[in-house]
């Protein structure tokens, strides 16, 4: 059981996460990223130098993201491409959670292979691309990565526990300045149009659809890979899957692009 003195808030009625600490542990998980990448710390103009978050990287027991670090703290902002942005965070998170970070690369490129077969503008194409190569940053918190790592099924309260993943990941997302779409699909992709998902579907939302192409490709992808107390599954499951989904899960118009494709 996950210990509760570790967690800072709550859940609603409908599952809803409420955690007071949101933004402690999303700085947590900045920080991973950024010993891994500290050049990425021109992204966070908000977050003053001298906080204790930066001193703590300025000065970790990490020598080479230290030494990168007062390089580049003072220098110029090096420009960014929005895509290598989210690739080079990807590529951090490769070196802290290699399962992760290589979910993430196969989401990414399904999403971008689902999005094609739509037809969508190429401005979408990008937006689908860096929100699915940043949806599961969230993972990366302490709490969250320790009960994914547990080699069976969760109790209720651990999966609960599971969904506050998308709201530190939003905040991480916002945190290195990605675009608000981007934001929403981290944020989002675990909305569902029953309003069975999480966050809760507010009355009238309408899931964007380069949220609703990572969901189905996140989906995809979890089915196909090997996870804890289950293995992995075969075309014939994601199709299986896709089907009993559609329409409460999953967007009919999404599912028929990836099974165009699979």
């Amino acid at each position: 059981m996950t210990d509760p003195n570790r967690i800072s808030g709550g859940f609603d009625s409908a599952g809803d996460v409420h955690i007071s600490n949101a933004d402690e542990r999303a700085n947590e998980i900045v920080w991973k990223i950024l010993q891994q990448d500290s050049r990425l710390i021109h992204l966070l103009p908000e977050v003053p130098l001298e906080d204790d978050f930066i001193k703590r990287l300025r000065n970790g027991t990490d020598n080479s993201a230290s030494g990168q670090l007062k390089e580049t703290v003072g220098t110029s902002a090096v420009l960014f491409n929005p895509v290598n942005v989210a690739r080079r965070i990807v590529q951090a998170i490769i070196e802290i959670c290699p399962e992760l970070g290589f979910h993430l690369d196969r989401v990414a490129d399904r999403a971008l292979d689902i999005g094609r077969g739509m037809d969508i503008s190429s401005d979408i194409l990008d937006v689908v691309y860096q929100g699915a190569l940043l949806h599961d940053v969230g993972k990366l918190d302490s709490i969250v990565a320790d009960i994914i790592k547990k080699p069976c099924r969760l109790p209720p309260d651990e999966k609960l526990m599971i969904r506050i993943h998308p709201v530190l990941g939003g905040s991480v997302a916002e945190k290195f300045g990605r675009h608000p779409s981007v934001v929403e699909i981290v944020s989002d992709h675990h909305k569902r149009p029953d309003h069975h998902g999480y966050p809760r579907l507010e009355d009238g939302e309408e899931i964007p659809v380069h949220v609703r192409i990572v969901t189905v490709a996140d989906a995809v992808e979890s089915i196909l890979g090997n996870r804890p107390g289950r293995r992995a599954g075969d075309k014939a499951r994601v199709i299986a899957e896709l089907d009993k989904g559609t329409g409460t899960h999953f967007d009919p118009d999404v599912v028929a692009s990836l099974k165009g494709i699979l």
